[in-house]
């Protein structure tokens, strides 16, 4: 009975040192596990076994009242670890059987190999050994491994009421038996099969399998449902179709492989590739909700839109805008700007968002990126109408113009919507002040106009010193004057003939 309570402390101590692997990982476990499977052949040392009292019969200490700790533990990290965790603790049995092995070859050799003077103890019951035993228990253990994961598998998916101390002692016992059979059938059948001690085996597994029930029972009850079923349940030769479980894990990273490069490349039409390479090696520099940051914005506009939109066709209108929308969505990406929003003829960009620069000594010219994208776009634009003129196209025939105003200040950048739906936005006066402003070219017939604080923020010196200066003037919706700039060539841009007169008044 004491004999019984001792396997039963041990098998408590496993549950415990499974407990601690949060803290400590499984290191603690695998330490256990090694000193019980050490105890399989330091019991079984010597000729005449030690015997035990247990509660119904007699038995001794030996392999087979140890090994059912060993198949418990087993099943113990195959259930809450999982089934590469299980692999792993058979690589570690099997390695350590073999290093056994050779221990007690180095003391046998020793042992019968002693120094001068010293007593010969070839003969010693520390020293006894057998190495074809051990590769019969070896191969026997592999057998135990597999029949009582698969057994216990096989009863969990098909009997998922019962308790687990069931299937865990109804697997544990089908391994020792398998143990038996397949270590008394290598052994030529030596070992005589009615002396298996059943009754001991029937004990020392019970005694072994109800403390780890119950602590698998007590820590999957903090999980729920399909959780539950999820840990518990796998398909019941899972354990050994290694290479099958390979090649599905590598079909998964191929199709996420092409997924990723599928968002990379739609992610693509609306920043630059650089952008998206930062943002996917550190996507927590997209942050959740919103954060303020300077930046600039660029708003943009197609003169005459509406005019146009009531004289041509709608299939033509989409046609102009594709075509419009692939030229200056290229400028912007290609100097590193995001296309925040297009709505109609209306263009929303950010320079310097979504990312920040925390790079010591980088500096990011958002300003500079912002009125060099507005100059390229202006050219792109005129390059269009060029060749709507040489098409023909008679709706087209004056060309096609736009109006760009930037102004860089802080916004607050992020993730805004419903919980399902959501995306990303710019939220500030300064995107206000960017729309006003391009309003502002009206009054000008200009195509662009600059705010005085992207001037300032401006390390082009040179272009800094070039822009056209048109003074403050007042703009709808706001009290302070807004001062204004423009690029020299591109002062009288627009085509006058498609602004109504009053828009070429200049305010005082």
């Amino acid at each position: 009975m004491i004999f019984l309570l001792e396997l039963f402390g041990f098998a408590v101590a496993l549950c415990g040192l499974h407990a601690v692997s949060r803290w400590f990982g499984l290191g603690p476990l695998y330490l256990g596990i090694g000193f019980f499977q050490t105890m399989l052949f330091v019991a079984d040392k010597g000729a005449t076994p030690i015997s035990v009292d247990l509660i119904g019969s007699t038995g001794f200490i030996g392999y087979s009242t140890f090994l059912p700790l060993l198949l418990a533990a087993t099943v113990l990290v195959y259930t809450l670890e999982g089934t590469r965790a299980a692999r792993h603790l058979l690589l570690a049995i099997l390695c350590l059987h073999v290093l056994h092995g050779a221990a007690d070859h180095m003391l046998a050799y020793h042992a019968s190999h002693p120094p001068a003077g010293w007593p010969w103890l070839g003969d010693s019951v520390l020293v006894e050994h057998s190495t074809y035993i051990r590769l019969c228990s070896l191969a026997a253990f592999v057998v135990d491994f597999v029949v009582i994961l698969v057994v216990y598998q096989i009863l969990v998916n098909r009997l998922p009421g019962l308790p687990l101390i069931v299937p865990s002692y109804i697997a544990t016992m089908a391994a020792m038996v398998a143990d038996a059979i397949v270590f008394s059938t290598l052994y030529g059948l030596r070992t005589d099969l009615g002396t298996t001690q059943l009754a001991t085996k029937m004990e020392v597994v019970a005694v072994s399998a109800l403390p780890v029930a119950i602590y698998m029972h007590l820590h999957l009850r903090h999980h729920h449902g399909e959780v539950r079923r999820g840990i518990i349940e796998r398909r019941a030769f899972d354990v050994f179709e290694l290479s099958r479980r390979v090649r599905e894990v590598e079909a998964k990273l191929a199709a996420t492989e092409r997924s990723y490069q599928e968002v990379k490349r739609i992610f693509g039409r609306y920043v630059s590739h650089e952008v998206v390479e930062r943002i996917v090696a550190d996507p927590q520099r997209l942050g959740r909700g919103g954060e303020q940051r300077e930046v600039t914005v660029m708003y943009a506009d197609i003169v005459g839109y509406t005019a146009l939109a009531e004289r041509i066709p709608p299939t033509e209108v989409i046609h102009i805008l594709n075509r419009y929308y692939d030229e200056v969505c290229k400028a912007i990406v290609d100097h590193g700007g995001m296309i925040v929003g297009i709505q109609g003829d209306s263009l929303l960009a950010a320079f310097g968002a979504p990312l920040t620069s925390d790079v010591p000594g980088e500096h990011l010219d958002h300003a500079d990126d912002a009125v060099w994208a507005a100059h390229d776009m202006l050219t792109a634009v005129e390059r269009l109408s060029a060749g709507w003129r040489a098409e023909g196209f008679p709706e087209l025939a004056s060309g096609l113009a736009i109006r760009i105003g930037v102004h860089t200040g802080p916004v607050v950048a992020g993730n805004v919507g419903a919980e399902d739906r959501v995306e990303y936005t710019l939220i500030g006066d300064s995107v206000n002040i960017a729309s006003r402003v391009e309003d502002l070219n009206k009054r000008f017939a200009t195509a662009i106009l600059i705010t005085a604080q992207t001037r300032e923020r401006l390390a082009d010196r040179a272009l800094y010193e070039s822009l056209v200066d048109l003074g403050a003037h007042h703009v709808r919706g706001r009290t302070d004057a807004v001062h204004v700039f423009t690029l020299p060539d591109r002062a009288l841009a627009a085509a006058p003939e498609t602004l109504p007169p009053e828009a070429l008044t200049v305010e005082p």
